[in-house]
């Protein structure tokens, strides 16, 4: 059990990299102009904003591929793009 945290651990710190890279000056960048002072939801919004973006983009990536998917039978490939697929996660 505890070979299983550790890697899943490791595995985390790894794939982190994408997000600091990618995510982390885009969220720098509103984080930092961010106001102090006003009501609650004036300083939530702007995260609130762009986590919804982010979650509407993936999503229609996802329906995009998932649609160009399901027209092309690909069954011969499907272990090496699942293998690929993992690699890059």
């Amino acid at each position: 059990m505890s070979a299983f945290i550790t890697s899943m651990f490791v595995l985390g710190l790894g794939t982190s990299l994408h997000c600091v890279s990618m995510c982390g000056p885009l969220v720098l960048t509103y984080a930092v102009k961010g106001e102090e002072s006003g009501p609650w939801y004036r300083k939530i919004t702007p995260n609130l904003a762009y986590q919804l973006a982010k979650m509407a983009s993936y999503m229609v990536v996802g329906l995009l591929l998932g649609s160009i998917g399901s027209f092309i039978h690909l069954d011969a490939l499907r272990p090496y793009v699942m293998y690929l697929a993992g690699a890059f996660m």
